[in-house]
């Protein structure tokens, strides 16, 4: 007797190979087979995939560390101005006879973008713009050729022309405001202590000062002394001039010493100035006539060339000395900034720079434009 077990399920033809073909949740599955070496290499060999994301990423932080960061990145467009002075002219006659000269020759000038001009009194100001693809060189030596060839047309009273090159670089990445209830001479001078300090700092090229006087030594003859002695203004400055200088005088060698000459002139102290002889009366044996008989002589400060002021949240307006901080070009902004603050910082505790009552504002920095 036999027996035969049948199912009362049969499965649909085709199932088996569809069961095997999409065993995994109903999805293809890739064959490894038919993926490219290097893909395959990095699908069996995980721990390679992973170290190499890890480098990607760890170089990629390395390199933004070490990426220099600007807001106005350095491009080289050629740029230059051309100045002209003529002490005493009036802006019409510079602008006939120096400025149209110049502008002429310059408008043939190959690569040209545009050229912008000004005459004031006593100097004449031409601006010089070239293409963005023109070479920097080449460009800076055609100006200074057409420049040389417009010189013979200018006036022979002018001064010769002076070609300053310009860049973007030139744009300061850091401005403060130095402000306190000071003496202005107290003021002046420590802004001048100041700068020299920040323009040792790594990366600064130059800082800029506005708003400040120099301390200046004030000769003011007495007419009515002079007349009476007989001394012209023009022998006293002869003599200010030739006494305040110092030179090598000689070198003296021999077989126990070597030693150079040199003669101190320069005015060292206010009493040297006051005492520094003029002329002698009444010949060789006559009386010597010194500075502080026919002149006041005095420390003062230098006549007012620019006035900064500063108002902080509204606050009344107050003088400041206002400190542009210019980097060397190609050098990381954040880095200068940062380095240029650390230094005030720094100064702001050293009493002999730094004086009681005065502090400081940033009113620009860069970095905060590059973050």
């Amino acid at each position: 007797m036999s027996s035969k077990l049948v199912s009362s399920n049969p499965k649909p033809e085709g199932l088996q190979d569809k069961i095997h073909h999409n065993g995994h949740n109903g999805h293809d599955v890739p064959d490894v087979n038919r993926a490219s070496g290097l893909a395959k290499f990095f699908f069996l060999k995980t721990v390679f995939g992973i170290l190499l994301i890890v480098l990607l990423t760890l170089g990629g932080l390395m390199g933004y560390q070490s990426m220099v960061k600007e807001a106005d990145p350095d491009v080289e467009i050629p740029m230059a101005i051309v100045t002209t002075s003529w002490p005493g002219a009036d802006p019409e006659t510079i602008e006939t006879q120096v400025t149209d000269k110049i502008e002429k020759e310059l408008k043939s000038l190959k690569g040209l973008k545009k050229v912008e001009s000004a005459s004031f009194n006593g100097f004449s100001q031409i601006s010089v713009e070239f293409q963005a693809n023109a070479n920097v060189q080449e460009s800076m030596a055609l100006l200074r050729q057409k420049v040389d060839d417009a010189e013979p047309e200018i006036n022979s009273e002018a001064n010769q022309p002076n070609i300053e090159q310009i860049s973007a670089q030139d744009v300061p990445i850091f401005s403060i405001a130095l402000y306190g209830n000071l003496d202005p001479a107290v003021f002046s001078r420590a802004a001048e202590d100041i700068q020299e300090r920040l323009e040792k700092v790594s990366g600064v090229r130059e800082v800029n000062v506005a708003g400040q006087r120099k301390e200046v030594i004030n000769v003011q003859l007495i007419p009515s002394r002079m007349i009476t002695l007989g001394i012209s203004p023009t022998t006293v400055s002869d003599r200010l001039r030739v006494a305040n200088q110092d030179m090598p005088w000689d070198q003296i060698e021999n077989e126990q010493i070597g030693a150079q000459v040199r003669l101190y002139g320069r005015f060292r102290t206010l009493e040297d100035l006051r005492s520094l002889p003029i002329t002698r009366l009444g010949g060789s044996y006559g009386r010597v006539v010194r500075l502080d008989e026919v002149a006041l002589v005095r420390r003062d400060l230098e006549r007012e060339k620019s006035r900064a002021f500063i108002s902080w949240q509204g606050s009344e307006f107050e003088p400041t000395v206002s400190m542009d901080v210019v980097k060397v070009p190609g050098s990381d902004s954040i880095n200068v900034i940062e380095k240029t603050l650390e230094e005030l910082e720094s100064l702001k505790q050293d009493l002999n720079v730094w004086p009681f009552g005065m502090d400081y504002r940033i009113t620009y920095r860069q970095d905060e434009q590059i973050h």
